[in-house]
């Protein structure tokens, strides 16, 4: 097991209704407000070793006002990788969660993911077929290249790595 830490970049911002389980989520906050109570956590977890960090459903529009977290470069190359510096392993949130209704099927929504940055996608709808369709898409975007294939690989030896670093 390894810990997580989630929604990043943060859900402090959020009222107990916003909830990316049953639609769309937009947190209007400044970029300033957004590292400095949202995001607030992450630099920590980050130097204890957080072995995994789960991105949020939600648009922050300070960061991209077009795509949820879990889907946009920006956060998850830019702000997170570059920005904080996080080397472990990205995991998506549910992604058949009610936010992504808009991205398309299960499978359009995983390369979607993949594209941003996410190592690890959760399918969680205990649907096998879900989980399929989801690896039939992102092995045809792979093939097509859709896909970076350096980017592909780099994902997969971080999940690789925190495998073989589990007791």
């Amino acid at each position: 097991m390894a810990a997580t830490a989630k929604h990043f970049p943060g859900l402090g911002s959020a009222t107990k209704n916003q909830n990316t389980d049953a639609g769309p989520v937009t947190l209007n906050v400044s970029l300033s407000g957004l590292r400095a109570k949202d995001e607030a956590p992450y630099p920590v977890a980050i130097t204890a070793g957080v072995k995994l960090i789960m991105a949020s459903w939600a648009v922050y529009p300070a960061l991209d006002a077009g795509k949820p977290a879990g889907l946009s470069p920006a956060v998850i190359q830019g702000e997170l990788r570059a920005r904080l510096g996080y080397q472990g392993v990205t995991i998506t949130d549910a992604i058949e969660a009610g936010a992504l209704a808009a991205f398309g099927s299960y499978g359009q929504r995983a390369v979607l993911a993949a594209q941003a940055g996410m190592d690890l996608l959760l399918c969680s709808a205990q649907d096998p077929s879900e989980g399929q369709a989801v690896v039939t898409a992102l092995a045809g975007a792979l093939d097509g290249g859709q896909l970076d294939p350096a980017a592909f690989n780099a994902a997969a030896q971080r999940v690789t790595a925190l495998r073989n670093g589990l007791p």
